[in-house]
């Protein structure tokens, strides 16, 4: 990759951490389908309702906590869950993040600039690479722990490995 990435790079970059943070949360939501004991139609209507990942996993924590089960399962939706937040504080960065082109720096044309947090931070390729591999390390953590939980209460999972997915 061009140590000066383009704004096409960085809009490729939003949409795959926008994937990977999407396909962490189906990880949240088939683990509440799980838990809830919900038909999925009625866990979907009630999950989607909220529209924050944070509510969502407080909703998660609530019904882990109401059906108990082993220390085990419990440890599997927490690791879930920082799955989810990882990959979720990657998207959260980008989406809040204007990209804004500067005078030609040593560090490149491009800042990703937050107003609300007041920061202006060159776009490098480097800071792109760890964005991109914390929102892969995420999903795949919160996808693999899904996987496990399924295995833990030995049922069959709704979803496959989706290592290929991962962007």
């Amino acid at each position: 990759m061009n140590p000066h990435p383009s704004q096409d790079d960085h809009m490729r970059l939003v949409g795959m951490v926008s994937h990977n943070a999407a396909l962490a949360e189906l990880a949240m939501f088939e683990a509440f389908v799980l838990l809830s004991g919900c038909t999925p139609e009625v866990a979907e209507a009630i999950f989607y309702t909220l529209d924050s990942v944070p509510a969502k996993a407080t909703m998660l924590r609530r019904v882990v906590s109401r059906v108990g089960g082993p220390t085990e399962m419990r440890a599997l939706v927490d690791k879930i869950l920082k799955g989810v937040d990882t990959s979720n504080q990657q998207r959260q960065f980008l989406a809040h993040a204007l990209l804004v082109p500067k005078a030609e720096l040593p560090e490149g044309p491009f800042h990703l600039h937050r107003p609300r947090a007041g920061e202006s931070t060159p776009l490098t390729a480097q800071r792109m690479t760890e964005l991109r591999v914390a929102a892969v390390e995420g999903a795949r953590t919160a996808l693999n722990s899904y996987l496990e939980l399924c295995k833990a209460r030995r049922v069959r999972p709704s979803l496959g490995p989706l290592d290929e997915f991962l962007a």
